[in-house]
């Protein structure tokens, strides 16, 4: 897990690092320059036109040490000195005198438009102020330009803490963070500012990022084959979790049937299938492997409880519809204690029928998308994508359940406080059917073990990688949603080949 930090955890950590570690400030900052330059020499030539951009503060430094690392190693640099020298703090001070005494460029005023690369050192993660009048001016006309754009630490313009632009932000095609991610960088709109992000270790103790750093955590593939479920040569179906799904109107049978593929594809004993009996036919076209039971209006839902006595875990509500049926379907599937997800019209019922609430418990695992949280909460759109963790934080600890908020960056909240933010996935996914086969992944991991909360992150992990196998296939543009169920079995045949190469 690599942690993830807010502008005032960072200072604290640098903090804590120079006064009570006594590691120097500048230490710190040439390791952060030359991080940066090492990351530079893949993309940048010698021959190259580089400016970066100044400001007042220890950002600024970083740029400034930077330009003579640069220069030292053969490239051509200006530093473009935007900041007021009457501002400068002390490490900007001694950078700015070193760099004068070995003679590198330093200017005031120049034409941005003469270089091909630029690297942004104007405001790093201390920016708590809309950014107005020359720096806005020297920003947008920086992002009019077709340079290669580096960003140190942060791109300026963006919130730290929420991601948020500040006014305007210079728009990277590389960011080089030191520590630890800042949530300004991985969280929208921070993240589109970002390009590709890079974290670098510079000399910051892990202790001390451990105890500053709020439970805030980036999955990887190496958390993935730490507590993937193990398969096992003396096993069987029951081995291996016997998954219900509840899913499925009429018309609306698609969601049923990639939800309980999704389930197969991630190595589930058995699938039972709840659905409309109009979906007969169609499932055990589609997917004959999965056991199915049907109800109609005559018939109701007098054989859900025995079904759900002999599975073990439970997905409810992709495709179901909202009414009557769904409210009586829904408060059986949480009446029985079982490890649950919600998705869909389960949670568009559960916001007409808001007693459904009272129903929820510890083994709850629900996933709405904003637009279905909006409904839940009473949130607007707009205030949850300002704060996404923090809303879905607060909602899984008020119902003491876990809250996975899809979106661009996927937040999965425990009632713990932990938090997981999803970085990998694609545009792709953005389509109809998506969040079914996400919701059979997680239900597919918790039939074979996991707890609610590892299996709600670890399923957004994989559900994520396997939409980036896929459109590495087939294209954003022409991926779809059975492609991306498809897509898992390929996901999880990798990760079995490196468990067994790990014996």
């Amino acid at each position: 897990m690599r942690y993830i930090v807010n502008g005032s955890e960072m200072k604290e950590i640098d903090r804590q690092t120079i006064n009570e570690i006594g590691i120097p400030s500048m230490v710190l900052m040439e390791r952060a320059a030359y991080s940066v330059y090492e990351e530079m020499t893949s993309y940048v030539h010698k021959d190259s036109r580089i400016l970066i951009v100044c400001g007042s503060g220890n950002n600024g430094a970083d740029g400034v040490a930077l330009g003579r690392i640069l220069m030292q190693n053969g490239y051509g640099v200006t530093l473009y000195m935007i900041g007021n020298s009457e501002h400068y703090t002390v490490e900007m001070k001694s950078q700015t005198e070193i760099a004068s005494k070995i003679g590198l460029n330093m200017v005031n005023e120049t034409n941005i438009a003469e270089y091909n690369v630029i690297v942004d050192a104007i405001f790093g993660i201390g920016l708590s102020r809309k950014v107005e009048g020359k720096y806005e001016n020297i920003i947008n006309g920086i992002n009019e330009t077709d340079a290669l754009k580096v960003a140190v630490d942060i791109s300026s313009g963006i919130n730290a803490s929420s991601g948020q632009v500040m006014g305007t932000a210079f728009k990277a095609d590389m960011t080089v963070t030191f520590g630890a991610v800042k949530l300004g960088n991985i969280i929208y709109p921070g993240a589109e500012y970002s390009g590709k992000v890079i974290t670098k270790d510079i000399g910051f103790p892990e202790a001390i990022i451990k105890s500053v750093a709020a439970d805030r955590f980036i999955a990887e593939d190496r958390d993935m084959l730490n507590i993937l479920p193990r398969r096992k040569n003396d096993s069987n179906k029951g081995t291996y979790g016997k998954l219900l799904v509840v899913a499925g109107s009429k018309n609306m049978c698609g969601a049923a049937f990639l939800c309980a593929k999704a389930a197969y594809r991630m190595g589930t004993g058995l699938v039972r299938v709840f659905t409309t009996e109009k979906n007969r036919v169609i499932m055990q076209t589609l997917l004959p492997e999965a056991v199915l039971y049907t109800y109609d209006e005559e018939t109701g839902t007098d054989s859900l409880e025995n079904i759900m006595a002999q599975s073990d875990c439970i997905v409810c509500g992709p495709g179901l519809g909202t009414g009557e049926m769904t409210e009586k379907l829904v408060g059986m599937v949480l009446d029985s204690g079982k490890k649950t997800v919600l998705d869909a019209d389960a949670l568009n019922q559960i916001n007409i029928s808001d007693k459904l609430k009272e129903k929820y418990h510890e083994n709850v695992v629900i996933t709405p998308h904003v637009g279905e949280f909006s409904r839940l909460t009473g949130m607007s759109i707009r205030d949850i994508k300002m704060n996404p963790v923090e809303a879905a934080i607060q909602y899984a600890k008020n119902y003491k359940i876990t809250c996975v908020l899809k979106d661009a960056r996927t937040v999965t909240a425990l009632p713990t406080g932990e938090c997981y933010i999803n970085i990998n996935g694609n545009s792709g996914m953005a389509k109809g059917g998506s969040g079914d086969i996400l919701a059979g992944t997680i239900g597919a991991l918790m039939c074979q073990g996991m707890n609610p909360d590892m299996a709600a992150y670890s399923g957004v992990y994989i559900h994520g990688k396997a939409g980036d196998v896929a459109a590495d296939k087939y294209g954003q543009y022409g991926m779809n949603a059975t492609e991306l169920a498809e897509s898992l079995k390929k996901v999880m045949k990798k990760y079995e080949n490196e468990l067994k190469g790990n014996k």
